[in-house]
This record gives structure tokens, C-alpha cells and sequence, in this order.
């Protein structure tokens, strides 16, 4: 059984009482009351920075839900492909509801943070997706977007989707400047 993040959190904190009170009893013996002090404050600090920490087990990390489609809804699908880089799908293709007005990239930046991937943008730029940056693998290295298969000639900061657009996020190790991998 997978133990979850609350369940990691309370591990922790059990286990930072177990060793304060195994110092505390230490130090007691010895009457060194000023380390008994010290050791009551570090591990009061250590339970306040795991009570507001947030912990995700391997399960739980990436399981971010995205609202379900209504009827009508409009509907895009969207991947993030890191197979250039030999790391394979980042996000496979999965179906999202498209909000009134929304950009490619505000849809990436809701998707990303939904799955806990860590991205990274300057302007309408990407720069980063899951630990994967420009540069990383060359001098023409980086992510690029496609949508329903051929670049869409603009920045995915002003590109708006439609409804059952495919949406593909490739990171590419070349590109021939006209929006393609080479």
C-alpha cells in the first residue's frame, strides 16, 4: 500500500517528536538545559515548516484533476511529447475543456499546473516544461506547439484554440525556423 502525502506529512512530524524526545531525555539526563531548549525550538520549527509543507507521493504527484466537459462544452486535446529530449510524454493526450477566450498558452500554463509539471515562461514564450529547457539538448533545442499537426505560425500567447483542436507540445533538438522540427 502507497502511503499518501498526508500520510508522509504525519510520518514526518512523528518522526521529528521521536528523535526532540529522545535529545530532550539525553540532555535532560545530563542536566544540559540549554540544549534541551534548543532542541524543543528546532523541532517546533521543523513541525511548522511540515505543517504548511505540501507532500504528494508518487501516486498522488501529477493526478491533478481537470473539470470534466459539459454537454456542449468545447473540447481541445492537449500532449506535451518530450520524446526529442528520450524522456517520451510528459502529458499524453489528454481532453480538456476549453475556457471562453483562452490561449494556447494560458491552456498550457492551466493544464501544467493541474499535473503538477513545473513550467517556465518569459512573455508567450516556454521555456520550460517538467524540468526540460531550451538549450538543454543544443543550440536549437526547445519546445514548439503544433496545432491539428502544422505549426501555428504565432506565439501560443495569442493563438485561440477551437473546439476539437489537437494541441502538441514537442520538445525539438533542431529547428529549421519556419515552425518545424528538422
Amino acid at each position: 500500500m502507497a502511503l499518501t502525502g498526508e500520510q508522509i506529512r504525519w510520518l514526518l512530524i512523528a518522526a521529528v517528536f521521536a528523535v526532540a524526545l529522545s535529545l530532550c531525555l539525553f540532555f535532560g539526563i545530563k542536566r544540559r538545559w540549554k540544549d534541551v531548549a534548543l532542541t524543543v525550538l528546532c523541532a517546533s520549527l521543523a513541525t511548522c515548516f511540515l505543517t504548511v509543507s505540501t507532500f504528494h507521493s508518487v501516486s498522488e504527484y501529477g493526478s491533478g484533476s481537470l473539470a470534466p466537459a459539459g454537454e456542449g462544452d468545447p473540447v481541445v486535446t492537449l500532449e506535451i511529447d518530450a520524446s526529442g529530449a528520450g524522456k517520451g510524454f510528459l502529458l499524453p493526450p489528454v481532453q480538456v475543456t476549453l475556457r471562453e477566450g483562452e490561449t494556447v498558452l494560458e491552456l498550457l500554463l492551466r493544464v501544467t499546473e493541474a499535473k503538477n509539471l513545473r513550467i517556465e515562461t518569459s512573455g508567450g514564450y516556454v521555456e520550460g516544461i517538467g524540468g526540460l529547457y531550451e538549450f538543454d539538448h543544443g543550440d536549437q533545442s526547445g519546445w514548439i506547439y503544433a496545432v491539428n499537426g502544422a505549426s501555428a505560425g504565432v506565439s501560443a500567447a495569442d493563438y485561440l484554440p477551437k473546439d476539437g483542436d489537437v494541441i502538441s507540445w514537442r520538445y525539438v533538438t533542431s529547428y529549421d525556423g519556419r515552425g518545424e522540427a528538422s
